[in-house]
């Protein structure tokens, strides 16, 4: 085969998406059922991590993590975090009122359990958007009094990180593929090269292998994240029990938290185009600015 036909050619199979996206759906199910039947519970990781689903995550966490690390100044720089509320006819609105506050969380969120004071914040580069955001999380609709509050994070907590597992929300499996493709060719190119000159066959340089390999686990990170997002962040119906559906995300959520990280940022399962984040600490974040109070 000549080298014109072996560049035209695909180098790696990709092998069907749809089987990896019944294999994400199966292991998730998997983790989520062994939770149900109480083989552990959501805050002991260590035994989360016999799962296929969290082992297989914490695979490529441990060589990836650094890429999905963003620090909280990046959001304070780049978009609007705002928090929102269903308000009651004549209540008298302060900061307060956008806080979290254990005697008033009776259901489970999707990272945290009935009780846990977690901070949620609606995130866009569009501010419209973040409003809308709020407005989407709290199932609000026509008529109802509404209050939306800005926040800032603190000044002390701007060098501390979160994990971002939106990394891929916005690329195609043909994005990532194609990275990977195109980036296999030129290291093939190169040995060609090498070859043509030397007289011989050679093979890749331990740079280029160890290259590669960081190439390898770029695909298989945003692989897995692309597959993450679309198999597994999807809303709940009203029927459906959220303690139960919501205790792999609290699994997961303790397991950063025992990574040293300081609040999770994933995609709004309600509202396209925005983003949500949790922080484990309700103090890192603060309100701001004038209350919105408004109806819907």
């Amino acid at each position: 085969m000549s080298y014109q036909n072996i560049m035209s050619a695909p180098l790696f199979d990709f092998g069907d998406i749809k089987k990896s996206e019944a294999t994400i759906k199966n292991t998730w199910n998997e983790f989520r059922i062994a939770l149900a039947n109480k083989a552990f519970k959501y805050d002991e990781v260590d035994s989360a991590l016999t799962t296929t689903f969290l082992k297989v995550f914490d695979d490529l966490f441990s060589n990836c993590c650094a890429q999905l690390e963003c620090s909280l100044s990046s959001f304070q720089a780049n978009g609007y975090l705002a928090r929102g509320t269903k308000l009651k006819a004549l209540e008298t609105v302060s900061y307060d009122r956008f806080l979290p506050k254990a005697e008033f969380i009776n259901e489970d969120n999707r990272f945290s359990p009935v009780g846990v004071e977690w901070l949620y914040l609606a995130w866009s580069n569009d501010k419209n958007l973040a409003d809308k955001c709020t407005i989407k999380e709290c199932r609000a609709s026509t008529g109802n009094r509404f209050g939306i509050c800005s926040f800032e994070i603190n000044s002390a907590n701007k060098d501390k990180k979160i994990i971002d597992l939106t990394l891929a929300d916005e690329m195609t499996y043909e994005d990532i593929n194609s990275q990977l493709e195109n980036s296999g060719k030129v290291y093939f190119s190169r040995c060609y090269e090498r070859s043509m000159k030397a007289g011989r066959a050679v093979t890749l340089t331990e740079n280029e292998i160890n290259e590669m390999k960081v190439e390898i686990s770029f695909w298989a990170l945003h692989t897995y994240l692309k597959l993450l997002s679309e198999q597994i962040f999807t809303p709940l119906a009203d029927a459906d029990d959220k303690s139960l559906m919501y205790a792999p995300f609290q699994c997961m959520a303790k397991y950063f938290l025992n990574e040293g990280y300081v609040g999770i940022k994933y995609k709004s399962t309600v509202c396209t185009g925005a983003k949500d984040i949790v922080l484990f600490d309700k103090t890192m974040a603060t309100p701001v600015g004038t209350i919105q109070d408004f109806i819907i």
